[in-house]
């Protein structure tokens, strides 16, 4: 796994709460007025009357038992009609049991911006998100169940509503461009192979136009998952670009393979704590986890994918720290991000590749003095060589921009260890 590392990130992270505030706090405050008239606290019609109709449409279904079917805007004329509308309707409306006063109050916390703000930018390297979550929901007054806040269905439906993930879908604002926030994100971050398995190409590609209509970008992976974390939906630190087969076939679940007929195609839960998985804005595996291979002549040409396996183990020349062992390889299969994204298993599949370096870097170890006084000649340096010879990139704080850059460095230097 790969770090994300970029020399301005916690301004990214300032840019993107700026973009993101306004429409959290303004249906926090659409969601507290609609609450205080279901409550009788106040009689605000005529204000909400002028708010988002769409946004009062989906609140409003939310939070009564019965059916609520309010009309269209296109079918009313103007904020007056609205306010009837709403009157009419919220009258025989059957308020669900948990609208009550501790829902108004969470409402409130989340229309106040330094409330938010703290979620949104909550660091990546908080030790423990459990007890962020308790601060959150005490802060809040959302429960009274601090060993397990997040179980609190009905709260999860509103902070969903809230802060909700489809925010992202926003164009940019204050921009002349349609370019969603999801895109600017993942542009601005720059993480051009994805962090876990560095493996795929993630860049973010945009048409020509003046619009700038996203093509293509990263898939955004909730670290901790927002089904059980709906406050961190929305969290910079949480959103980790990445590839969909990590994202979502792997990191997602896969069909139990042991289990009965029954059972095929049901997803593996995996629990995701600091402890036992490593987040890309905190680490990579750096070189505590190296690459390797073992040679089997199986087939004559030295190079056949054939004649190789590839092994990724701990660093066996350094004593590596036991909280990060367990969160890069688990002390069961459920923990370490080798086991939740088959990274030896996938990883096979680039023997070819191990092939091709295992070859080269022993013509260069043979000939390196030669070769690198040829380059010499040409006034370049070791990155250099090593990016035009191997094809890849040689300092760790690139490996982010090409696939596979960590592979072909922990084989070139097992087979050259001295000279890059």
């Amino acid at each position: 796994m790969i770090k994300i590392e970029h020399p301005e990130l916690d301004k990214i992270a300032e840019e993107y709460f700026d973009f993101i505030k306004e429409t959290i706090t303004d249906r926090a405050k659409i969601f507290k007025m609609i609450l205080e008239q279901i409550l009788n606290q106040r009689d605000n019609l005529d204000e909400l009357a002028k708010k988002n109709w769409g946004t009062i449409k989906s609140f409003t279904k939310l939070l009564f038992k019965n059916k609520i079917n309010l009309l269209k805007a296109d079918e009313l004329n103007g904020e007056k009609e609205r306010r009837q509308e709403l009157e009419n309707k919220l009258k025989q409306g059957k308020k669900k049991d948990w609208v009550n006063d501790d829902v108004l109050q969470l409402c409130q916390s989340l229309s106040n911006e330094d409330k938010v703000k703290r979620i949104i930018l909550a660091s990546a390297s908080d030790k423990d998100v459990n007890c962020f979550v308790i601060e959150v929901n005490n802060s809040f007054n959302l429960t009274k169940d601090k060993d397990n806040p997040t179980k609190d269905k009905e709260s999860h439906l509103l902070i969903n509503k809230i802060i909700d993930y489809d925010i992202l879908k926003n164009t940019v604002p204050n921009e002349k461009t349609e370019k969603l926030i999801a895109y600017w994100l993942t542009e601005r971050l720059n993480v051009n192979t994805c962090p876990y398995c560095n493996r795929s190409p993630i860049q973010t590609v945009f048409d020509n136009s003046a619009n700038q209509k996203g093509l293509i970008r990263p898939t955004l992976d909730h670290f901790y998952p927002k089904a059980k974390y709906p406050f961190l939906a929305l969290s910079f630190y949480n959103l980790i670009p990445s590839c969909y087969f990590c994202n979502s076939s792997l990191k997602g679940g896969e069909k139990d393979e042991d289990k009965d007929k029954d059972n095929e195609g049901k997803k593996n839960k995996v629990i995701i704590t600091p402890k036992t998985h490593l987040n890309p804005y905190i680490d990579g595996f750096g070189d505590d986890a190296k690459f390797s291979f073992e040679f089997t002549e199986v087939q004559s040409q030295k190079s056949h994918p054939d004649n190789y396996k590839i092994i990724l183990d701990s660093n066996k020349q350094k004593q590596v720290d036991k909280e990060k062992q367990r969160q890069i390889f688990g002390d069961n299969p459920n923990e370490g991000n080798v086991n939740i994204f088959k990274l030896e298993k996938i990883y096979q599949v680039h023997r070819d590749l191990v092939g091709e370096l295992v070859v080269k870097a022993e013509v260069f170890k043979a000939q390196q003095e030669n070769i690198r006084q040829f380059y010499q000649a040409l006034s370049t340096n070791d990155s250099e060589l090593y990016q035009f010879y191997f094809g890849n990139y040689l300092d760790e704080k690139d490996h982010n921009k090409r696939p596979l850059a960590k592979l072909t460095k922990d084989i070139v230097t097992e087979i050259i260890p001295n000279h890059f």
